[in-house]
């Protein structure tokens, strides 16, 4: 007589499991990449700042424009990305930001001038984010509990580790391949990521999910959300403003070193 059990093909421990199950290395490391582009792409050219204003023959504003422009760029992507493969999947956004985003990367580090370096970290960091808001939403689809939380954990690790050594390595990179070879550097990163994004990454919205995307859309305008959100937005405006200042104040005025 067959013996019989607490799950069926169709329910949620059953589903769950097949999610986690999903949620291998080479994705989950393939998704830390993704989620480390940005801050590696805000830090590591920091130290170049002094010899930027030099060739490119502008101010110090001119250069931190750079820095703000990704930065907004980088806000407002988030914002379009995040509710786009919510309603239509997310490896063709993903993959299209990608593109989008290597082609920029290439454009500043080749710019002639600084409007153009403007504008080419603007477009860098909107198609930029589409690896930082969809490498969780991937790992939001693909699993839940346990193995979520490990797998946002090592993502978060990466987060926090890029930003730390992202200035460290540019100081010291930059004498030998100066700022042009180190946004080359971003702009390979980018490469590397649609190879391991076609080799690793899945589309992993379900259609009854692009279905309901709209559901719970209106909370983002909630008064609780924006004040959250208005409190980080300038928390994080006084330190990127700390550390876009700082090569200027410790190469130009203390007389320091790239390094």
């Amino acid at each position: 007589m067959p013996i019989a059990t607490n799950t069926t093909p169709d329910s949620p421990v059953t589903e769950a499991s097949q999610r986690t199950a999903k949620l291998g290395a080479a994705l989950i490391g393939t998704l830390a990449l993704l989620s480390a582009i940005a801050p590696l792409a805000t830090d590591l050219y920091l130290s170049a700042f002094p010899a930027m204003t030099l060739e490119l023959a502008t101010t110090a504003t001119g250069v931190q424009l750079s820095l703000t422009t990704f930065l907004v760029g980088a806000g407002l992507g988030q914002v379009i990305f995040g509710p786009l493969s919510d309603r239509i999947g997310r490896r063709g956004p993903l993959l299209t930001g990608l593109v989008i985003y290597l082609l920029s990367s290439v454009a500043a580090a080749a710019a002639p001038t600084v409007e153009v370096l403007v504008v080419a970290r603007l477009v860098q960091g909107l198609s930029g984010a589409a690896g930082m808001v969809l490498s969780r939403a991937i790992i939001a689809d693909l699993a839940r509990g346990a193995a979520a939380a490990r797998a946002l954990s090592a993502m978060m690790l990466v987060s926090a580790i890029a930003p730390i050594s992202a200035p460290f390595l540019g100081s010291v990179l930059v004498g030998v391949i100066g700022w042009r070879g180190l946004l080359g550097i971003v702009a390979a990163l980018g490469a590397v990521s649609i190879v391991f994004v076609l080799a690793f990454v899945k589309e992993s919205r379900t259609p009854h999910a692009r279905r309901d995307a709209q559901v719970g859309e209106g909370r983002l305008l909630s008064r609780r959300y924006l004040g959250y959100t208005l409190t980080y937005g300038f928390a994080f405006a006084t330190m990127m403003a700390y550390i876009s200042a700082s090569p200027f104040v410790y190469q130009n005025m203390i007389g320091m070193s790239e390094i």
